[in-house]
């Protein structure tokens, strides 16, 4: 009988057992649905089978057949591979790469199959970045582009996504015969522009780095400046780091880290250096200051950030950071004083067109026809643009030229008589006197990238705040066309101190 319920119990417990792994195995393919199943670049870990010369290993595949993408490698030799992807109809193939075949390999593979038209998070990124990340084939191995290609790679469904299978095609085998750790999606890098009143925010999960490696936290973009903001593993520990393109460069003291697995990371651009001269970046994580100064000046004009891609190709530093990047949050650093006019001033970043040489564009219309306001772009030249005010019936002004990069945003700050409370008693006003209210409202003032531009005396046409448009010429001012041709990136009506009594 003993004999018996120990042999039942045995039963029992390889039961349990075989339930137990049962349900974590179904649990983790589950998960390996939902990460297939989910959006962005796709980061492979694998290692390389040795000596298997002329087959062609497949490491991941999307699409169908006659409409779809292999990623592959090609063994070379002991000591080289190529990696490839085959795109129904067209094959991209790498250089020859030399690697190690015995460590961890990882590829990154970012393309349309990867960004679903109809997905709600695609649907949800701006139309650039929609565009660049659908337009572009992009493969990484071990930190470095090794694939880059403007290429439409088809769409794919979560069934269609395969890791280290090819059921199609016939340039791979069916199967990879290394062995394949594991693989993960990625953050998507979304653009943003930081406008230079702002700081940026992000949560952050570092990943396990090597001792040398190093890895971009977001590279950053103001005029013909460039820097790449990025973690470094030095043997005492995690560095924060910047290098910019005018040779200035910085690392932190190694970070005293929480540890907590997820950090709050600040930062914002700054110029530093003995005489400002340099394009630097201020750093706080978890509250401390750890890169820059505390309070930094920044510099003129917004910057164009990329978070977790080094778009500079920065010597000693992974292209992509493949820890955990939440999508950046802008802190104001503007403080309102409590007698600011709320919303008398409107605040905006503007990519211009290029190639519209001799058209007036508007920026800012206020009124209506016959008694309106127009604030408009003369696009010059190619390195250059005016601002122009026109009041209906009556005098306008235009600015001097003012050098400009199309290919990036500008931040305008735009202050009218016609964004001012209209009624002398407005609670708004803060008591300020019927005199002072009108010095305020008779001039129109621009400044453009920190720079004064333009400074007119003229008192707007009165305007509602339903008359206020940006962007749109809707009252037919003939000045200049319809509609603004560039893109508008911010629009925000802030609250402007008046000048002390």
């Amino acid at each position: 009988m003993w004999l018996l319920a120990c042999r039942h119990g045995v039963v029992i417990g390889a039961v349990a057992a075989g339930v137990l792994f049962l349900g974590f195995h179904e649990r983790q393919k589950r998960r390996d649905r939902e990460d297939l199943a989910a959006v962005g670049p796709i980061k492979i870990d694998f290692k390389l089978p040795y000596r298997q010369l002329g087959v062609n290993q497949p490491i991941l595949k999307t699409g169908k057949p006659g409409a779809g993408v292999i990623v592959f490698a090609d063994i070379v030799d002991g000591g080289h591979i190529r990696i490839s992807a085959d795109v129904w109809g067209k094959l991209y193939p790498s250089a020859v790469l030399p690697v190690d075949f015995f460590k961890v390999q990882s590829v990154v593979v970012s393309d349309s199959a990867l960004y679903p038209v109809g997905n709600p998070v695609v649907k949800s990124l701006s139309s650039e970045d929609r565009t660049r990340l659908r337009g572009e084939l992009r493969v990484e191995l071990n930190g470095k582009i090794v694939i880059q290609q403007k290429c439409y790679a088809y769409e794919s469904k979560p069934g269609e996504v395969e890791i280290g299978h090819a059921s199609m095609g016939s340039m791979t085998g069916p199967d990879f015969l290394g062995e394949i750790l594991g693989h993960e999606r990625l953050f998507i890098p979304q653009t943003k522009t930081l406008p230079a009143s702002d700081r940026a925010s992000l949560r952050v999960r570092f990943p396990v780095l090597s001792v040398g490696q190093s890895q971009p936290l977001a590279s950053l973009t103001c005029g013909s400046q460039r820097l790449t903001f990025f973690i470094s593993k030095l043997p005492d520990g995690l560095h924060l780091a910047m290098r910019a393109n005018d040779g200035y460069e910085a690392t932190s003291d190694a970070l005293v880290l929480d540890p907590l697995p997820e950090h709050t990371l600040v930062f914002e651009p700054e110029v530093t250096g003995p005489s400002d001269e340099h394009f630097g970046i201020s750093a706080v994580i978890d509250g401390r200051q750890e890169l820059g100064t505390h309070n930094p000046e920044p510099p003129a004009a917004p910057s164009v950030v990329f978070p977790g891609l080094d778009q500079n190709q920065t010597e000693g530093v992974d292209v992509r950071f493949t820890g955990d990047l939440s999508d950046i949050t802008l802190i104001s650093k503007a403080v309102t004083p409590p007698n600011a006019v709320p919303m008398s001033e409107l605040h905006l970043i503007l990519a211009f067109p290029a190639g519209k040489d001799g058209r007036h564009e508007p920026i800012l219309t206020t009124g209506h026809t016959g008694a309106g306001d127009l604030i408009y772009a003369v696009y010059e030249d190619a390195g250059h643009i005016r601002i122009g005010v026109d009041h209906w019936v009556g005098a306008g002004a235009l600015s001097d030229p003012i050098p400009v990069d199309y290919s990036l945003p500008h931040e305008l700050w735009i202050r009218s008589g016609a964004l001012y409370p209209q009624a002398a008693g407005d609670p708004a006003w803060h008591g300020l006197g019927a005199g002072e209210q009108q010095i305020l409202k008779s001039k129109v003032e621009v400044v453009f990238d920190g720079r004064h531009v333009l400074e007119a005396s003229v008192t707007a046409h009165p305007s509602t705040p339903e008359e206020i448009t940006v962007g749109l010429n809707k009252i037919g001012m003939s000045t200049a066309d319809p509609e603004f041709g560039g893109r508008i990136e911010l629009s925000e009506r802030t609250s402007l101190a008046p000048p002390p009594k």
